[in-house]
């Protein structure tokens, strides 16, 4: 059986199984950044990217993402997107989370990103055609940072990788190119080397590159390194190589080695497209392009194995960290994992690797094996030359010791020129297989199965060696292990897969590392010791032991015992880490200088891993001795000892006893932990210990011996046998065992514990106990009574010997007397305050206040502080104003400060923060009063104010944030100034408020201060305040020229402010200096401001002023009040403004008459600006001065100015006086030539003024407009003739024509129209003609017209004509030549209007005989009609004639009769509805109905028949006809539905029988509207039913009860409403008028009704009682409305003595049934008043319906404790878990508390709870909480409460209870993880075990013989081939779109 292989391949994944089409397995669509993703981009009509986790490869994830490239991050859920945006240069590039569905980081690159990978978690490279990126996607920046430009070399390469050291110091690029001319197919590697830190880059050659760590021999820290494996041509040959080099200045020199690449002569152009490095194992593997594995040793660069491990060609590659193996992708979809075998690779590297390249050409194979072809006579011979370098360079010195003469003999091979007898040697036949040929594919140990399996002959014949064929496959795949291939036959296929050792192809092959295989690999096939040894060190893997024992003994036996040391210390799988060698190890001497090899030994182990215990026993021994324990504790604590009893020993012999239990517990050492527990006191740990070994104890001989060794472990002990039940020894006992060895303390801890249950029997015993301890240790006491589990002792008698023993806080709490509490609380100095102001809690506000009052008189200095604080705390409960009237009846100001200081944050009272102004000036606190008067918002400002003033204080800030904040500036300004404060003054305009510094100005100027004062004042505050409001400060008090100066000083700073510029524009203007200049040069005054000034004072200033600023409101009023209306003509016309001409022409302006003289007289005729007269004329036409714009109008354009001639104003000018002075337009029409004529007229001729527009059209030649002004307008067709004579044009003829034709003169009109030869309105002609019957013109103007028009209607018409006119012998000219005629149509018209030969001639020329029967029936002509009828055929004309034939026999019956029989031939009709007609008309009824009856079955003359008879009086007839109609076979509804109309209008008796007899045969929406209409309900609702019409049903038989109405057909309708509204109408209607039925009824619709609404209906008719049965019956919905109907039945019933004269609170009590508010609200009420809480909780709780809030409130106030608890009932109830819990607190209701929170399901209300419980000293009560609130409690927070107050025995009932339920958890969890791990486990093992069977053939080789070449096309297509079809220049791209890598990617 052959070795196993060091590597293991196997199946991962399978692409195409996943649903992956085979063209997207491809470099461009593939990538796989790490072993947890592989990413697939599908493109096509539907683009998405498929995202395959390697952790469940069969559920792939689909996205719709549509990118040029996607990358997965390494470990997390993170994809990153490149796609090109069309329009946009460079590449978009996305990142996105998929978990969280966000996007991490966008960016838009300037430049395509042809390569880019993931360099770390966070961190990618991009490399562009010039430059490399690096982009962090959690920095802070969006751009990617530059990190080098790539190397000219690297110019038109394609990057296939992109890597970074692991200190991010160095980086690689690598790229591929286009090979040497003389070997295009292989590829050229190209690398670039960069230095981050040196900033430098190196050009190599290289295919494939990473870096990694290592730590060489001699060096003190790991090392970075790069390898990089290259394939180049040099000098002709390719040199093929891996480099492993140190990076780095590193002292004496970088470590740099290399080895061979050893390539087959099959795989001469195949090259490497990807190296990783793994870790772990510390080994290189390099993936080429053709699926070989190259495996290295990192640090020695040592060849280790070779194996292909795929038979199609690989584009992606990367490292597997979890297996230390790595992961790859082929061309055919296969996902290949390789990792190392580690139990076969030591060995395998220790034996086997004296060999690195022990591979063989296929012929080479073949004469080794005695294989040769088949069917051949074998001439073997020895070819000389090549034999000693074959052997010497191809089996790679595989038999050094053989020359080739020897190896010759031995293979059984003779010399040259001899005819072969090849013979076996069978002597040296196995032993050369087995030992030279290195066991290279260990055959069997029979040679004659090897024989049989090359298909070998025996000794002495002539040698026929042919191939075995059965057994050659196996043999190849089995023996060879089945990477060769050694055919070449048809069958190279089949035998390539199997050479390859891949599974069958299409596979995902999980290649991993063999661990058990790794080691016996590389030691027995490589025969490579060191490297053996070096993998098993590294990887831990198994194999070398033997090794690793021979090189501990060398070591050792050479005397170098550190080396021997850490040779055990590394021994894989600990194989040396005996006592043995321990022993060996300790007897060694140490050396001078050095460290004893045990220390070596354990140090090397201690930075390994964790000792086992004979190491850690031996580390604790020889540490401890050094009195270092804290370095044996922390190794503990790091997990680096193991446990055992002898370790546990030393440590408690050094004095840690707690790690010393803690270390027998683990090894198991009962008898000691049960010592170490006792001696620890650990009772608790020791009885749960005890009782799990299953031993006793003698608690009284234990306990007496603790009392003399270990006190508190008795205290432990007592404590635990007091709580079991019975205990074992007796309390009383165990006390006095205590009490007689005078150990007080411990007695008191066993009575506290012993005594927690409170009992009132124990309060003897809980006296003593306390008695003790206040004589003793009144601190213990103390504790004791602060704890609060102690409540049935003698009370008074403790708090006397409390206050004796200096206990006043604990005195005060027991005395219940207020002397006492006077007595007790004045000894401030030895109670503490917090817990005396705790104690004022307790106290009513009373008896608080006095004893505040005893503190202040007993005292006042020492107990102030103390006062203050309590009224802080209990404010509330005292009153604010109680405690200062205290504090003020005592004169404590300080008080009073302290007090309200804690208040005023917060208060908003303003007496509080007064009082505390107040008490802070009178205590000299004037930063406070400074800080109060700033900060607050609630003082009263007068009374502060006047208060400040008044006490003057040295500091006039307080008085100035008063008066600032609250606009007293004046009061403030004066005081100041009065009492010389002027600093103050000035401080405050500068430095506190500048912008109220007007006001300080103001008050100044009242109290008259000097000018200078104020000027200097104004100066030091300058630009800061407001200068509008200084000036009016000023301005008002007529002291205006007083800021001069200081408008000057801004001025001349260069202010720009208006308001500065205002005021010195006042004062100039006051002062009269040349302020015309001022105003109209100054551009930055307030023109209204100074214009309003100055109106005053100089209106002509103030419209200088108005006029600058465009102040248009303000100059008009100025120039209207002044009559200045020239000045604002002139402005206005100026402004040109059109809203501004509104407002002045508005009607509201009185002055419009004078501005309009003034414009039209002076400032319009001034204007040369034709804008402005544009405006001012819109102006006057918008608003309809019409007079006055005619005026301004003819000033412009009739007197020559500048705008006479102006076209628009012309038009204007006429188009006004149209519309305001017509008299004047002829004028001007003569007058004006420049005007638009045509739009002038038609203005004109729209304001009725028709003369001047046609002498407007008459001056501009418009003819035709002219003439039709005259037909229009004027209405004159005389003058209008005579202007066409005139004219004589045939457009005016022809509108002559048009009105003529419209008025009806048709003669007239075609005479026009003939004259203009205009046919256009020919249709309108024909038709006029027709109507006037002036067909003879129609002859004349149609003769015209058909000679322009070839129109069917034209000839039609004129044939028509010719009919009229009796014109016979023109008709049969005009059918005899060429026409467009319609003759059917002509003749029809003829016939009917009885030109009976015209129509002959045309029927006759057509022909049509039907027609033309007829007409000559009319014309008595009677053999020519049956001529033509017999031609026709028709049934129709036979009836005709026969019709016309009767009725000449002059003989009434046979007209009659052959009419019939006509008809009946004719089968037609129309012609039964005639004959049928005739009948009735005649009166044969019989024959009319006999006609009817032909007619009737068509449902459509069915109603023309009916109206035909109906209309003469018919009526019985009809309904005869009808009746006999039922029973024709072609019957249908109509006929039913007609009798039916006809029963209800002529006979209704019939009408019901018919309905019900016929109910389905009806149409009975018609029959419904005739009952309607007629007055017929009962058919009716019987119609309506029928319909499913049950709504109208039922108001039809209310609205016509006395008719239609019938009980039991309501209930069936009422039941089958739709309309809920029609219950209620019929409820009211059986109210109304049968109200004995009513229940009956409302019983039938009591499922559909709204309760409340029937009740409201029937309370306000007051009809309840009748309904009664009704309300009972739906009283269980719980209806309001309802419930309260039935209460006042009940009430009424009650009242009218009907009920069992029941009490008045048992009625209350049944009504309150009926869950009414009002009647639940009257029980409680009298339940409450009869105490009766049992009957409330039952009201309560039964009925809802009620104000529950109320209630509870008003419960919640009463005296007796169960009322207050239905209180809490009520607030639990409506889910007010808060109020209800504090209402049981407050009665002491503990478990009411309880239960109310445990049912509220709060974590924090219980919490609060608890907290109270111990907060209130109710021990008991906790530990009951405990357990109600169990689920509610976290076990942290009760472990923190129960340790801070001393309650560990109350809690730890709930700590065991949690601590059980979590161990269960914690163990659930476990025994599931382990049963998962077990289950992963087994299918591990079962995966290996199929494994391990499927590849027990495959490795038989340790190095595989060289490949056959691969089908160059199949390689080109694959990728990375240089095939000229698909290299470099072909039309395969890369993955960048340049031409490179095969084109395959």
């Amino acid at each position: 059986m052959a070795a196993a292989a060091p590597l293991v391949v196997q199946e991962k994944l399978l692409l195409p199984s996943i649903g992956v089409a085979q063209e997207f397995i491809s470099f461009k669509n593939c990538s796989m950044e790490s072993e947890k993703y592989v990413c697939i981009r599908e493109t096509g009509a539907q683009n998405q990217v498929v995202i395959v986790d390697m952790a469940a490869p069969m559920s792939p994830a689909r996205r719709q993402i549509t990118a040029d490239s996607a990358l997965m991050c390494l470990d997390k859920k993170v994809i990153a997107l490149k796609a090109t945006t069309a329009g946009t240069p460079g590449d978009a590039l996305q990142v996105f989370n998929l978990d969280t569905k966000t996007k991490l980081k966008a960016h838009q690159m300037p430049e395509p990103v042809e390569f880019w990978k993931w360099i770390s978690a966070t961190q990618l490279g991009l490399v562009t055609a010039s430059s490399v990126y690096h982009w962090d996607i959690e920095g802070a920046g969006d751009a990617p940072v530059k990190v080098f430009d790539r190397t000219p070399n690297l110019a038109g390469a394609q990057i296939i990788s992109y890597r970074t050291s692991p200190d991010g110091k160095w980086c690689v690029l690598i790229g591929i190119t286009q090979g040497a001319p003389e070997r295009p197919q292989l590829a050229r590697g190209l690398m670039q080397l960069f230095s981050i830190e040196q900033q430098k880059s190196q050009p190599l050659e290289a295919h494939a590159a990473a870096f990694s760590t290592v730590k060489f021999a001699g060096r003190d820290a790991p090392s970075t390194v790069i390898s990089f494996a290259q394939k180049a041509l040099k000098d002709g040959q390719v040199v093929s190589k891996l480099h492993v080099i140190e990076l780095g200045s590193v002292p004496g020199g970088a470590v740099k080695r290399n080895a061979e690449l050893f390539f087959p002569a099959e795989f001469a152009d195949d090259f490497p497209v990807s190296l990783q490095i793994s870790e772990r194992f510390g080994l290189v593997y390099v993936v080429t392009k053709l699926g070989l594995l190259f495996v290295y040793d990192l640090e020695t660069a040592t060849a280790v194995y070779r194996n292909r491990i795929s038979p199609d060609p690989i584009f992606l590659a990367c490292g597997s960290d979890s297996t230390g193996g790595i992961l790859a992708i082929n061309r055919r979809g296969q996902v290949l994992l390789a990792t190392v075998n580690e139990p076969v690779m030591v060995p395998f590297v220790s034996q086997q690797l004296n060999n690195p390249a022990p591979s063989f050409s296929a012929a080479a194979a073949a004469a080794a094996a005695g294989v040769v072809r088949r069917g051949q006579v074998l001439l073997a011979t020895v070819n000389e030359p090549a034999m000693v370098p074959f052997v010497s360079q191809q089996l790679y010195s595989l038999a050094p010791t053989f020359s080739a003469a020897a190896a010759a003999a031995a293979a059984g091979v003779v010399r040259r020129g001899q005819v072969l007898l090849a013979t076996v040697n069978q002597p040296a036949m196995v032993p050369f297989v087995s030992q030279q040929l290195n066991n290279w594919h260990q055959l069997s140990s029979s040679a004659a199965a090897a024989g049989a399996a090359a298909g070998a002959v025996r000794r002495g014949q002539v040698l026929l060696a042919t191939v075995n064929e059965p057994a050659m496959v196996p043999f190849v795949s089995q023996q060879l292990n089945n990477w060769h291939q050694l055919s070449s036959s048809s069958s190279a296929a089949a035998a390539a897969a199997a050479a390859a050792g891949v599974v069958r192809r299409g596979q995902v092959l999980l290649a991993t590392v063999n661990e058990p295989a790794m080691v016996p690999f590389v030691s027995q096939q490589l025969n490579n010791l060191d490297l053996a040894l070096s993998l098993a060190k590294r990887g831990n893997l198994p194999g070398a032991e033997g090794l690793v024992l021979q090189q501990f003994e060398r070591l050792f036996g050479a005397g170098q015992y550190k080396e021997a040391a850490e040779c055990a210390a590394e021994s894989p799988q600990g194989l040396l880490r005996t006592r043995e060698v321990l022993e060996r190890l300790k007897g060694v001497p140490p050396s001078p200088g050095q460290k004893p090899a045990m220390l070596v030994y354990l140090g090397v182990l201690l930075q390994k891993g964790k000792l086992n215990a004979l190491e850690s026993a031996e580390l604790a021994r020889l540490v401890l001795a050094q009195n270092k324990k804290e370095l044996l504790v922390n190794w503990w604590n790091d997990g680096k000892l193991e446990a055992s009893e002898e370790l546990g020993d030393m440590l408690s012999a050094a004095g840690d006893k707690d790690l010393a239990l803690k270390i027998y517990q683990l090894c198991g050492a009962s008898g000691k932990v049960i010592v170490a527990l006792a001696e620890k006191g650990d009772m608790s740990a020791l009885q749960a210990y005890t009782g799990q070994s299953g031993g006793s104890l003698n608690y009284l001989q234990l306990l007496q011996q603790l009392m003399m060794n270990n006190p508190s472990g008795a205290v432990s002990l007592a404590k635990m046998v007091a709580k079991q039940s019975p205990p074992p020894v007796d309390v009383n006992t165990m006390a006095d065992l205590f009490l007689q060895r005078n150990m007080v303390r411990e007695g008191t801890a066993f009575l506290l514990d012993a005594l927690a249950g409170d009992k009132p029997e124990e309060g003897p015993l809980q006296t003593k106990l306390l008695e003790i301890n206040l004589v003793t240790n009144p601190q213990v006491a103390d504790a004791i009574l602060a704890n609060g589990t102690l409540t049935h002792y003698d009370r008074p008698r403790i708090a006397q010997l409390c206050e004796k023993a200096g206990l006043y806080m604990r005195a005060l709490q027991h005395y219940t007397d207020l002397k006492d509490l006077k007595r007790s609380i004045v000894n401030t100095h030895a109670i503490d305050p917090q817990a005396l102001t705790e104690f004022f809690g307790t106290l009513s506000a009373d008896w608080a206040l006095e004893c505040l009052k005893e503190l202040l008189l007993t005292n006042m200095q020492a107990n102030l502080q103390l006062v203050v604080n309590i009224a802080k705390e209990y404010t509330e409960q005292l009153g604010s104003g109680k405690i200062i009237e205290l504090l003020e009846s005592y004169n404590s100001y300080p008080g009073l400060y302290l007090y309200l200081g804690s208040r005023i944050a917060f208060s908003e009272d303003p007496e509080e923060h007064y009082k505390y102004i107040e008490a802070a000036a009178r205590t000299g606190q004037i930063k406070e009063v400074e800080r109060a008067t700033r900060e607050s918002a609630f003082y009263p400002p007068e009374r502060v104010k006047a208060f400040l003033m008044e006490a003057k204080l040295p500091d006039a800030r307080p008085l100035i944030n008063v008066c600032d904040r609250h606009d007293l500036v004046e009061d403030l300004t004066t005081y100041l100034y009065n009492a010389s404060l002027l600093k103050y003054i000035e401080g405050y305009v500068q430095k506190v408020s500048p912008q109220k510094t007007p006001k300080v100005v103001g008050a100044l100027l009242d109290c008259e201060a000097p000018d200078d004062f104020v000027n200097n004042l104004i100066l030091s505050v300058r630009s800061l305040l407001p200068v509008d409001a200084l000036v009016e400060e000023v301005e008002k008090r007529n002291r205006l020229k007083l800021l001069t100066p200081f408008l000057e000083h801004l001025i001349r700073e260069g202010s720009q402010d208006s308001h500065v510029h205002d005021a010195l524009g006042k004062i100039i203007i006051d002062t009269n200096n040349n302020p015309e200049h001022f105003l109209t040069t100054n551009p930055y005054y307030n023109s209204l401001v100074v214009g309003k000034y100055a109106e005053m004072r100089d209106p002509n200033l103030a419209c200088v002023a108005y006029k600058r600023g465009s102040c248009d409101d303000a100059l008009i009023e100025c120039t209207n009040r002044n009559s200045l209306f020239k000045l604002q003509a002139r402005y206005i016309v100026d402004r040109g403004d059109q809203p501004l001409w509104d407002k002045v022409l508005g009607e509201e302006n009185t002055f419009r008459r004078q501005l309009i003289d003034q414009v039209v007289s002076t400032a319009l005729p001034e204007s040369r600006n034709p804008e402005q007269v544009s405006v001012t004329v819109k102006a006057f036409m918008r608003h309809e001065l019409q007079a006055e714009l005619i005026e301004l109008l003819e000033k412009i354009v009739l007197n020559n100015s500048a705008f006479s001639s102006n076209a628009n104003l012309q038009n204007l000018l006429i188009l006004t006086a149209i519309k305001a002075d017509p008299s004047r337009v002829k004028d001007y029409i003569y007058r004006l030539d420049n005007f638009d004529g045509p739009a002038v007229a038609e203005k004109a001729i729209e304001f009725g003024q028709y003369e001047e527009a046609f002498e407007i059209y008459k001056k501009f030649g418009k003819k035709v407009e002219a003439v039709q002004v005259l037909l229009t307008h004027c209405k004159d067709l005389d003058r209008a003739h005579d202007y066409a004579n005139k004219v004589d044009e045939a457009p005016v003829w022809s509108e002559l024509g048009h009105a003529y034709l419209e008025a009806g003169q048709v003669p007239d009109a075609i005479a026009s129209y003939l004259r203009s030869s205009d046919s256009s309105r020919y249709l309108q002609v024909i038709e006029a003609c027709t109507a006037a019957g002036c067909y003879e013109d129609l002859v004349k103007y149609l003769l015209m017209v058909r000679k322009k028009v070839k129109e069917s209607k034209v000839d039609s018409e004129l044939l028509y004509a010719y009919a009229r006119v009796n014109n016979l012998g023109e008709i049969d000219a005009f059918l005899h030549t060429s026409h467009q005629a319609n003759l059917q149509s002509v003749g029809d018209r003829c016939f009917d209007e009885g030109m009976y030969e015209a129509a002959r001639l045309l029927f006759t020329h057509i022909p049509n005989w039907g027609r033309l029967a007829s007409t000559l029936v009319r014309l008595h002509r009677f053999q020519e009609a049956v001529d033509a009828a017999r031609k026709a055929n028709s049934s129709k004309t036979w009836k005709e004639e026969a019709v016309d034939a009767a009725g000449k026999a002059n003989s009434s019956k046979t007209w009659k009769e052959e009419a019939v029989d006509a008809a009946r031939k004719a089968n037609s009709s129309k012609t039964w509805k005639e004959v049928c007609f005739a009948c009735v008309e005649e009166g044969e009824f019989k024959l009319g109905q006999l006609c009817g009856l032909n007619i009737i079955v068509n449902a459509d003359d069915l109603d023309e028949v009916s109206e035909f008879y109906q209309r003469r009086g018919h009526f019985e007839q009809l309904m005869s006809l009808m009746e006999s109609g039922l029973g024709l076979e072609r019957a249908h509804m109509g006929i039913f539905t007609e009798l039916g109309l006809l029963y209800a209008k002529f006979r209704p008796a019939k009408l019901m029988e018919h309905l019900k007899l016929f109910g389905k045969r009806l149409n009975i929406p018609r029959l419904i509207r005739v009952c309607e209409e007629q007055g017929h309900w009962k058919e009716l609702v019987h119609l309506y039913i029928q319909y499913d019409e049950y709504d109208n049903a039922a108001h039809a038989m209310i609205a016509h009860s006395p008719v239609a109405w019938e009980h039991v057909t309501f209930k069936d309708v009422a039941i089958k409403v739709s309309n809920v509204d029609v219950y209620y109408k019929g409820i009211r209607f059986y109210l109304q008028e049968h109200p004995e039925l009513l229940a009956d009824v409302m019983k039938a619709m009591e499922v559909r009704l709204d309760h409340a609404r029937v009740v409201l209906m029937f309370r306000k008719e007051g009809a309840l009682p009748l309904i009664k049965d009704y309300l009972m019956n739906v009283q269980k919905t719980n209806i309001l409305e309802v419930d309260e109907a039935v209460n006042e039945l009940l009430i009424d019933e009650y009242f009218e003595g009907q009920l069992y004269n029941p009490p008045f609170c048992m009625l209350l009590t049944c009504v309150d049934l009926m869950f009414v508010p009002q009647v639940n609200e009257a029980v409680n009420e009298l339940l409450i008043d009869e105490e009766d809480f049992e009957g409330l909780r039952s009201s309560i709780t039964t009925h809802d319906n009620f104000d529950q809030v109320g209630l509870a409130s008003r419960l919640e106030r009463h005296e007796l404790l169960e009322f207050r608890r239905l209180a809490a009932f009520v607030y639990k109830k409506n889910l007010r878990w808060k109020k209800a819990v504090e209402l049981a607190k407050a009665d002491k209701l503990y478990k009411d508390a309880m239960e109310t929170v445990a049912v509220s399901g709060s974590p924090e209300l219980a919490e609060e709870l608890l907290r109270w419980f111990v907060g209130a000293n109710e021990p008991e009560c906790f530990a009951a909480c405990l357990y109600s609130c169990y689920e509610l409690l976290r076990p942290d927070v009760v472990l923190e409460v129960a340790w801070m107050h001393k309650l560990m025995d109350y809690a730890m009932p709930y700590m065991i209870m949690a601590v059980k339920e979590y161990s269960g958890k914690v163990e659930l969890l476990m025994s599931e993880r382990k049963e998962a791990k077990e289950a992963v486990q087994a299918q591990a093992d079962t995966m290996k075990q199929a494994q391990a069977q499927a590849n027990s053939f495959q490795m038989l080789m340790p190095l595989a013989l060289p490949a056959p070449a691969a089908d160059p096309a199949a390689a080109a297509a694959a990728g990375y081939g240089m095939h000229p079809a698909a290299g470099f220049g072909g039309a395969a791209a890369g993955f960048t779109g340049q031409p490179g890598y095969g084109g395959g990617y």
